[in-house]
């Protein structure tokens, strides 16, 4: 269920999948959640000016899950490996933060998530006398498909997404644009 609607007497609620019919009057139990959907997952970028795979990342993005809004923020970090980043020596991590929103489409136990945000690219030091380097600032639009998984707590999703992603390179940084493809688990 999804609740849209509360008030003193009785609550309204949307019926996103059921394993039995669901009847009006009928007592619900509330499933404890953190708070928030976290999902670790792993992403590559096809450059589109033909080098093929442009970069590679492993990140984690969290949106919160409170509330009756289809419409949510979204937060998100990832450790990118790519052509430029693991070329030479290496001076930093190469750390993307990222901030943007999301639209679910409940489809039953298959949920539709159109995604846009923006970031900030930047190497991060590991030794203390050198200084945080940033060096892009990009965009992303993404169309994501995420399958709750049955059983127990129902709080695990499978989901893929491919988007778009344009960087602006600053600096000695290049531009780099293409298509956007990952996958991950998503923990409710």
């Amino acid at each position: 269920l999804r609740i849209r609607e509360v008030s003193r007497e009785f609550s309204v609620a949307q019926i996103i999948y059921e394993n039995e019919r669901a009847e009006i009057g009928d007592q619900v139990k509330e499933m404890p959640r953190a708070g928030l959907d976290v999902s670790p997952y792993v992403a590559g970028l096809l450059d589109l000016g033909g080098s093929g795979l442009e970069s590679f990342a492993i990140g984690v993005k969290a949106s919160p899950n409170r509330g009756v809004y289809a419409f949510r923020p979204l937060i998100g970090a990832e450790i990118l490996f790519s052509q430029t980043s693991t070329s030479g020596p290496l001076v930093g991590l190469p750390v993307s933060l990222n901030i943007g929103a999301e639209y679910n489409i409940f489809l039953g136990r298959l949920r539709l998530i159109p995604q846009a945000y923006f970031g900030l690219i930047g190497q991060v030091p590991l030794d203390e006398s050198e200084e945080f380097s940033l060096r892009s600032l990009k965009t992303s639009a993404l169309i994501g498909a995420a399958y709750l998984l049955p059983g127990g707590d129902d709080s695990l999703e499978l989901y893929l997404e491919s988007g778009y992603e344009i960087q602006f390179g600053l600096a000695s940084s290049r531009n780099v644009q293409g298509f956007l493809f990952g996958g991950g688990v998503r923990f409710r």
